[in-house]
């Protein structure tokens, strides 16, 4: 009698089990389906308003450690950054500066809160050099999906910084 009711809960634990990992497997592939969707909506948007790409990259990030990206920019260019972060991320930041000039841009987005997993933003750059754009992700995932585009507006909008 005793095997038989182990057996049953062994069998029944297990199909439990079977069963999680299946709805899991479906959240994630939800996830993924929204994380694209928004992906390939904002780069639309931005193209049919005159942008063009400049980089686009799926980030390998980390939950809970910041990913620094170098960029070059250039003065009196106006570029727009866009970041699309994981759906079940809680926390998303992402910082644009300069050593030596501080923060340019920061960015905080509680995702459960806003309801949203993407930031943008435009910045017209006054001088010429090498940015750095710092991004960070609180996530259920260990490896959160992350993807970056860098469009550049057409006509530079902003006057460059002369150092005499």
């Amino acid at each position: 009698m005793n095997k038989r009711i182990a057996i049953l809960l062994f069998c029944f634990l297990g199909y439990d089990a079977t069963a999680q990992d299946s709805s899991d497997i479906a959240h994630l592939q939800e996830n993924v389906k929204q994380y694209n969707a928004v992906i390939d909506s904002l780069y639309k948007l931005h193209i049919h308003n005159g942008l063009s790409l400049v980089k686009d990259n799926k980030l390998p990030m980390h939950d809970g450690i910041e990913t620094v990206m170098h960029i070059p920019l250039m003065a009196g260019d106006a570029y727009h950054f866009v970041f699309v972060g994981d759906p079940d991320s809680r926390k998303i930041k992402l910082t644009l500066f300069k050593e030596g000039q501080g923060d340019y841009i920061q960015d905080k987005i509680m995702v459960k809160q806003d309801g949203v997993f993407w930031s943008q933003f435009s910045f017209a750059c006054p001088e010429t050099g090498d940015y750095e754009l710092s991004l960070f992700q609180r996530s259920a995932q260990p490896n959160p999906l992350s993807y970056l585009m860098l469009f550049k507006h057409p006509k530079k909008v902003a006057p460059a910084i002369n150092k005499h």
